[in-house]
């Protein structure tokens, strides 16, 4: 899976994967742009224990997306929407 493009906006950050686009509502970071991050694959993904989502690309460089309740912005964290038609929210 691929980066492809990113697309900030005020309300919603879109990351659109070669397999599928995230939408992120909540607090996040990145160890550098997402703009520098495009065409780099991803290595893995984690999600651990409702504290945060963890995006690992080959470079070494992560995207993180917090879980935690207080710094939800939108309705949910992020959703995940995939290839195949499967959708995640949390």
């Amino acid at each position: 899976m691929t980066l492809l493009a990113v697309s900030p906006s005020t309300d919603v950050l879109s990351l659109s994967f070669t397999a599928c686009t995230i939408s992120v509502y909540s607090s996040h970071a990145a160890s550098r742009p997402l703009i520098s991050l495009m065409g780099v694959s991803v290595e893995s993904v984690d999600c651990s224990d409702d504290v945060r989502l963890d995006i690992r690309f080959s470079s070494g460089d992560i995207f993180s997306v917090s879980l935690l309740p207080e710094h939800y912005v939108g309705p949910e964290a992020f959703s995940a929407e995939f290839a195949d038609g499967t959708h995640v929210v949390v």
